[in-house]
């Protein structure tokens, strides 16, 4: 029986930013499970079974020597919660224990109550500033634009559909990105920078009524 985790890179120490990713890439590139369990950041993708997930990080820590790869593990079950440290070719593994205080029939309280206010639209403009900040621009890493898909005229209304069909995360990293400002972009698929804010206030609209 297949068994899935979802796995996460945590950090990969005495490196910096651009040589992380650059790690990343290779590990990814080396083998097809960190292709499909982790993303160009080492965050997670998907769920995976990467049954030679603690032999290949040993091995591929190798050609790293003085790096320590910290991996953050999450099994179908519940209570599976990993983590695990690889240096050049050994590994520390760790299971996470959950631990409830004793109880103190003293400390029993009251429930503060709390005003739920409606959303203002200077909240929902905070808020979407926010997104814009935090967000990457994904296209030239996915490249799931126009010509990885042997097709450059898309229409408007194809080119949503697709960037909406990946998720909420997706859509708006695709219409924060430097290719929805090209302004021939724009014309080729017959798009309007007030299309692209419309399209924006939806996938954060979707984003809040999860």
């Amino acid at each position: 029986m297949s068994y899935y985790s979802r796995f996460e890179l945590v950090e990969i120490t005495n490196t910096d930013y651009e040589l992380e990713l650059l790690i990343i890439q290779e590990l990814r590139n080396k083998y097809s499970s960190a292709l499909r369990a982790i993303n160009w950041e080492g965050k997670t993708e998907d769920t995976e079974k990467w049954y030679g997930f603690e032999e290949q990080l040993c091995h591929f820590s190798k050609e790293y020597p003085d790096c320590t790869f910290i991996f953050y593990v999450k099994g179908e079950d519940n209570e599976d919660l990993r983590r695990y440290y690889f240096r050049n070719g050994k590994v520390v593994k760790q299971h996470a224990q959950i631990v409830f205080s004793k109880f103190n029939p003293n400390e029993f309280k009251e429930v503060e109550e709390v005003e739920h206010l409606p959303i203002t639209s200077k909240d929902f403009h905070e808020y979407e500033e926010q997104v814009k900040k935090e967000t990457v621009d994904y296209y030239s890493t996915f490249k799931i634009g126009l010509k990885g898909n042997k097709k450059d005229n898309y229409t408007k209304e194809e080119l949503f559909e697709r960037i909406f069909s990946k998720g909420y995360n997706y859509a708006l990293s695709f219409l924060l990105s430097e290719k929805m400002k090209d302004k021939n972009f724009q014309k080729q698929v017959q798009i309007s920078q007030k299309d692209i804010e419309k399209m924006i206030k939806k996938a954060i609209k979707k984003h809040q009524t999860k």
